[in-house]
């Protein structure tokens, strides 16, 4: 039932938006729109999937510890 509300949510979202672009021939805010859509329905297909999702934090954590390594820091226990 979930995958079916995102479903319906993001398309009616695309036909609401994506011809206006069209007919002013706005391709590259068309291109970026389409990038962010499809980035959105993919999160929320995953979310309502209970699919595991990345979270930046844990990219942001190991790339702090790996600052912190360089510059010779002890790295801060969790």
């Amino acid at each position: 039932m979930a995958v079916a509300a995102v479903l319906v949510g993001f398309t009616l979202m695309a036909v609401i938006q994506v011809p206006p672009m069209w007919r002013k021939r706005w391709w590259r805010d068309l291109g970026v729109y389409s990038f962010i859509f499809l980035w959105a329905l993919f999160t929320a297909l995953s979310y309502a999937l209970n699919w595991p999702i990345f979270s930046p934090v844990k990219a942001l954590i190991l790339l702090m510890n790996g600052i912190y390594h360089f510059l010779g820091y002890q790295v801060p226990p969790r």
